[in-house]
């Protein structure tokens, strides 16, 4: 019984496998950066704005917890 189910799994797995390769190749419409949903023409105020949204999410829980613990006196 075990070995049955072993069996059709890896004849499950290989198959996927097979189907990924076939499945399709190379879209040109995803070259460069076509897929975003916004324009990178200046990628130096590209990388400042990603820097200040990213590390201002990152510093957030850390302010707040600042903050209640400040407010509680224990800072």
């Amino acid at each position: 019984m075990i070995s049955a189910l072993r069996t059709s799994a890896l004849r499950a797995r290989s198959a996927a496998g097979s189907a990924q390769l076939t499945r399709g190749g190379f879209n040109p419409s995803n070259d460069g950066y076509g897929h975003l949903p916004f324009k990178i023409s200046n990628k130096v105020g590209f990388a400042i704005k990603l820097t200040l949204y990213t590390g201002i999410g990152f510093a957030a829980p850390f302010l707040h917890a600042y903050f209640q613990l400040k407010k509680g006196g224990t800072i």
